[in-house]
C-alpha cells in the first residue's frame, strides 16, 4: 500500500509498504535530495561569502548600517541554488528507480 508520512527529520515522505510495516522499511518513492543539500551546504556557504565580500559586507560592523539591508538580500539572492541543481538530482533518481 502506498503512504504518505512524516520521516525523522519532518520531511513529508511517500513509500509503498507491506502491512505491517514501518513507512522507513518500506519502498522509497518520493524524492531523495538529502545528497544534494549536503553538496549544498559548502557551495552555499562559498558563494555568499563572496557575495557579501564584494558588497563590502565584511565584518560584523558593516551589518549594522541599515542601509545595507537590501545588499544582504541581493547577496542571499545571488548565492541561491540553481534550480536546474534539483532537477538534475530528480532525474537521475527517475533513472535509477526505473520511474
Amino acid at each position: 500500500m502506498v503512504i504518505t508520512y512524516t520521516d525523522a527529520q519532518g520531511i513529508q515522505r511517500i513509500a509503498d509498504v507491506p502491512d505491517a510495516t514501518a513507512p522507513e522499511q518500506g519502498i522509497q518513492l518520493s524524492v531523495d535530495l538529502g545528497d544534494l543539500i549536503a553538496e549544498w551546504r559548502q557551495v552555499m556557504e562559498n558563494r555568499l561569502y563572496h557575495e557579501l565580500w564584494v558588497r563590502g559586507l565584511r565584518l560584523p560592523s558593516d551589518f549594522l548600517d541599515m542601509n545595507k539591508v537590501r545588499d544582504v538580500q541581493a547577496a542571499i539572492a545571488s548565492a541561491s541554488i540553481d534550480v536546474f541543481d534539483v532537477l538534475t538530482a530528480a532525474k537521475a533518481q527517475v533513472k535509477t528507480n526505473g520511474e
